[in-house]
């Protein structure tokens, strides 16, 4: 082994190995940040893409069954007989539509939301706070609606007429979902530009 003779070293070119060291140091951690963040960026816009497409599919979705869902609550509007009758003549049961949400729970996987706007994240999570309460709803009304009629064919008398609030309700919270999913998509798009 071969011994180092301290009064041999330049104080002046040790310091600039060290400095040279530290440089090489520093430019090594800020590249890997900067592909870090590159990598954020990629994760947060590949999710963001991924929620608008799936937003669009819900919206979709529940354009489908709106007009099915308001012609059910005009025909019990009033009570008379032939409302009863023009109900039962379109009910086909409560057609709840298919509303996903995997594109935001890959999102929340991926830990995108950490590293997205704050008011475009929690207008998302809001988003599908809304759409999961909605779905919970839906079947709550669909369960409610089966179970407390007597014949669809036969309503008992009066009976439409306690189905109007369920579908005050359904139609209500599909006019405030659509509205919803409209705002969040422009905030998408917004921030993609």
């Amino acid at each position: 082994m071969k011994r180092i003779n301290l009064k041999s070293i330049n104080p002046s070119h040790l310091i600039t190995e060290i400095i040279s060291i530290v440089i090489g140091i520093l430019l090594a951690l800020a590249v890997n940040g900067l592909r870090e963040d590159y990598q954020h960026i990629q994760i947060v816009s590949k999710s963001l893409s991924n929620i608008a497409v799936e937003i669009q599919n819900n919206e979709k979705q529940l354009r489908e069954v709106i007009p099915y869902h308001q012609s059910c609550k005009i025909s019990l509007t009033n009570s008379s007989g032939e409302n009863s009758k023009q109900f039962s003549s379109i009910w086909k049961g409560l057609n709840p539509p298919m509303l996903f949400k995997s594109a935001y729970e890959s999102a929340l996987a991926l830990q995108a939301f950490a590293y997205m706007d704050y008011k475009l994240a929690g207008a998302v999570s809001q988003l599908y706070f809304r759409q999961q309460f909605f779905y919970e709803m839906i079947h709550i009304y669909a369960q409610a609606l089966i179970s407390g009629t007597t014949s669809l064919n036969r309503p008992a008398k009066g009976e439409n007429l306690s189905l109007q609030p369920a579908f005050r309700d359904i139609t209500k919270m599909e006019s405030e979902l659509l509205k919803e999913y409209q705002r969040v998509l422009t905030l998408i798009q917004n921030s993609q530009n």
